[in-house]
């Protein structure tokens, strides 16, 4: 079983944040994949890379599957976020509900839900303002 990775100490939220993605990169296709599974599950894991099937999520981490280049960035992405989220509220539950719950820097629109439009950027604007309180 794959532990959310510990990140070294850091000064800033960019850091923060380079440190996360730093993290998710060293982790293995299928150790990545996994590890999303067992901290976010596979139906956010679906909604998020927009995969109709979520059974396809247990095959990617088994390696009976491979997911496309644009699923890979997505899973990435959702790694680095979670990676970063656990780091600041110190909790891997707390890091995966803060994807599915309303957030005010996003218009109150679900990180989850973001994500999946594409729209990464005010997300990682949202964990950085986090790690700044």
């Amino acid at each position: 079983m794959i532990t959310t990775p510990v990140l070294e100490h850091t000064e800033t939220p960019d850091e923060l944040l380079r440190a996360a993605h730093r993290q998710a990169y060293l982790l293995t296709e299928t150790d990545l994949i996994g590890y999303l599974k067992r901290v976010l599950g596979r139906p956010l894991i679906a909604h998020v890379t927009e995969t109709a099937d979520a059974n396809n999520v247990s095959r990617w981490a088994s390696g009976r599957a491979r997911p496309d280049r644009a699923v890979w960035e997505r899973l990435r992405t959702l790694a680095t976020l979670h990676i970063a989220l656990t780091a600041i509220v110190g909790s891997e539950s707390s890091g995966a509900q803060w994807f599915t719950g309303a957030n005010p820097n996003l218009d109150f629109k679900m990180p989850a839900d973001e994500l999946r439009a594409g729209n990464i950027a005010p997300v990682f604007a949202a964990v950085r303002d986090l790690a700044q309180r």
